[in-house]
């Protein structure tokens, strides 16, 4: 890479940002210029310092990546965008793709692999979770819509009558994650509290559906 690389990350998580900022400043032509813990923040570093690349976190304290995306996309469009989340992106990968985000990173991938990631997003490349392509591309009468491995070691946790924070620390994640994960997995199931949840997650294994 011939000149610097700028970067701003989004992201109101602490360790999460400087975890974020540790591996990206490991890629050779990249500096992160600064680091935003909300949208309205992040909006104005942006305006700032006219990053190349913008880490963004989905969920902020006030308001959503989405929003955020759309508007840099609208106010600067050969800017691209990471979106880094905690939870299945599913139903996300149509809009993001069309608002013009160039990958989804999950904050449980190890450094290297959200190098590549990164490097690869660099080259002008597409990048999606490998499980979020499998989905997308399976024929949902032979594979309905089932919980995820991370999904149900969760489910497994919650049914033993575990909490959200016992559970994020079992499973080195932040409780942001385990709830954002419960969102999902009450989606996936049709239901509205943990108790429901957990009902219909012990019931549908005594009968090896698979869940």
């Amino acid at each position: 890479m011939n000149e610097e690389i700028r970067v701003i990350i989004i992201d109101d998580h602490p360790v999460m940002a400087e975890a974020t900022k540790h591996i990206i400043e490991k890629i050779e032509g990249l500096k992160v210029v600064s680091i935003a813990t909300n949208g309205a923040q992040g909006m104005e570093m942006i305006n700032l310092y006219s990053p190349n690349l913008v880490m963004l976190d989905y969920h902020l304290p006030d308001c959503s990546g989405i929003s955020v995306a759309k508007w840099i996309k609208d106010t600067y469009p050969i800017m691209k965008i990471v979106m880094i989340t905690g939870f299945d992106v599913l139903d996300l990968v149509a809009p993001l793709t069309e608002i013009g985000v160039h990958g989804i990173i999950s904050k449980e991938k190890e450094a290297p692999v959200i190098k590549r990631m990164v490097e690869c997003i660099l080259d002008n490349q597409l990048v999606l979770p490998h499980e979020t392509i499998a989905k997308l591309v399976s024929d949902p009468e032979k594979d309905p819509d089932q919980l995820t491995e991370e999904e149900t070691k969760i489910m497994i946790l919650a049914s033993a009558g575990e909490t959200s924070s016992q559970i994020a620390d079992k499973l080195f994640v932040s409780k942001r994650s385990v709830d954002n994960y419960m969102s999902v997995i009450y989606r996936k199931l049709a239901v509205r509290s943990k108790a429901e949840a957990i009902a219909v997650f012990q019931s549908t294994r005594k009968k090896g559906t698979g869940i």
